[in-house]
């Protein structure tokens, strides 16, 4: 399982956890007449996320929109010796969403 009180995500485990919450509510979730669109309006994601559906091409950018990077944990932007590491330099971030700290990969994430 997953440790509560961690605060600190990977890219990679955010896109598994969010994947796995859709998967666990597809019934709920999918569009049955199109599969790759997500109706979100009375799930707690689509608060999350402030929209009432979305693509799945768009899970990338709404993920996006959620970060705040980790400095604290020491990784710098401008080094490039290790790119596991390295902060996307095209990372947006929300205020709002205090607490949540990610790392992002350079490649993108390919969800459903």
């Amino acid at each position: 399982g997953m440790d509560p009180k961690q605060t600190s995500f990977s890219y990679q485990e955010i896109t598994s956890l969010l994947s796995k919450y859709i998967l666990a509510r597809k019934d709920q979730i999918f569009d049955k007449r199109n599969l790759k669109l997500a109706l979100v309006g009375k799930d707690p994601l689509g608060e999350a996320f402030g929209v009432k559906a979305f693509h799945r091409c768009q899970v990338n950018i709404l993920i996006r929109t959620q970060l705040i990077t980790d400095v604290e944990e020491g990784y710098d932007n401008d080094t490039d010796d290790d790119a596991d590491t390295t902060i996307d330099e095209d990372v947006m971030t929300n205020t709002t969403s205090p607490g949540i700290n990610v790392l992002i990969p350079r490649e993108p994430f390919k969800m459903f």
